[in-house]
């Protein structure tokens, strides 16, 4: 890059990021607040200047989100059943037979040859109701773990160096020129 202030041997350092599109991308170092560009301008032989490059790591966050819920509760649902139920009576059965005398229940009085039914006994059905269990439910909240791999772009800035008028020198030239 050149620029017009620059007197001729002065040097111009600068870190470009690659994109248009980085520079407004957030975490970017255009964000954090850091100017790249240095001019190094009053140089001595033995003096040196620094540029720091930052680039950008992940910092995971695990974000516990609620993605539904269960209403658990017992109702009571109600049926008619028919129950078979055998129910008795108990009869005394009076048979008056000729010649026997006079047979009075009462104040009536009973007729030879006729029989007679006295009722003793009866059966009534009285239904109780017995609780027993018929199922047991049981409910464990468990968790279940996974890995996953999560894909982020990170920006990290480079230093790049043009050099139109050919003033950087390659290090490893000059060493193998020495040797």
């Amino acid at each position: 890059m050149t620029d017009d202030r620059l007197n001729p041997g002065e040097r111009h350092l600068e870190a470009t990021e690659t994109t248009e599109q980085s520079r407004d991308l957030p975490g970017t170092t255009a964000e954090m607040g850091h100017d790249l560009r240095t001019e190094s301008t009053g140089l001595l032989a033995g003096q040196t200047d620094r540029l720091v490059l930052y680039e950008e790591r992940a910092n995971v966050e695990v974000i516990r989100e609620s993605v539904g819920a269960v209403t658990v509760r017992k109702v009571v649902r109600e049926r008619e059943e028919m129950v078979p139920v055998t129910l008795r009576t108990e009869c005394l059965e009076i048979v008056v037979r000729e010649g026997a005398g006079c047979v009075r229940m009462g104040d009536q009085e009973l007729q030879p040859g006729q029989s007679y039914e006295v009722e003793l006994t009866t059966e009534r059905a009285s239904i109780q109701k017995e609780i027993v269990p018929i199922s047991e439910v049981s409910f464990e909240k468990r968790a279940v773990q996974q890995d996953v791999q999560e894909t982020v772009t990170l920006h990290r800035e480079v230093l790049d160096i043009e050099d139109p008028q050919g003033l950087v020198a390659n290090r490893t030239d000059l060493l193998d020129d020495l040797r």
